[in-house]
């Protein structure tokens, strides 16, 4: 775990955070790809047909690498989704991140934090929607908790999940 007197500025002294789209860096999304896979194929033991899917062409994509080696230690990527709104047939725009994955050995370093913070800046800051959503496991649901995160079965009803996940749902960002 980073010291709490860790900052973000130190942080990226640390690492490298990058955001980008497919085909911007085609490069950098097959090391994330890499990653993706030995997480979330090799370790948790989800389909390997799930990776890469439809939506890695249309999502933006997150990864933090080591400022020196520039090895990628972690990623996640965003999807703009269309959604009914609650208890109406209007649609409204909704973010899903999923795909956010740490490698095994700097787990519980501060990595997974530092990049969904950037995410949810970024959903804030540049995109100015109110409704986020995560895809966690059982394994995930805690940190996500921690995050300010909360379960909802009903957005689960209109997403692509694949087995052994759930949706929650931030509508603030306190």
């Amino acid at each position: 775990m980073l010291p709490k007197s860790d900052t973000y500025a130190q942080f990226i002294r640390r690492y490298r955070m990058d955001r980008f789209t497919l085909p911007e860096n085609r490069r950098l999304f097959n090391e994330a790809l890499a990653l993706r896979i030995q997480v979330l194929v090799q370790n948790e033991g989800f389909p390997l047909d799930l990776e890469p899917d439809a939506y890695d062409n249309t999502a933006t994509h997150w990864t933090v690498r080591h400022a020196e080696t520039y090895h990628v230690l972690a990623v996640a990527r965003m999807i703009l989704l269309e959604v009914p709104k609650p208890k109406s047939e209007l649609l409204e725009s909704f973010v899903l991140i999923d795909r956010l994955v740490v490698s095994a050995e700097h787990r519980n370093e501060g990595m997974g934090r530092f990049l969904l913070v950037d995410v949810l800046s970024h959903v804030r800051e540049e995109l100015y929607l109110n409704r986020i959503g995560v895809v966690a496991t059982v394994k995930t649901a805690t940190f996500f908790e921690n995050m300010g995160f909360s379960p909802n079965k009903r957005l689960g009803m209109f997403l692509p999940l694949p087995d052994g996940t759930i949706v929650m749902e931030k509508t603030s960002y306190s």
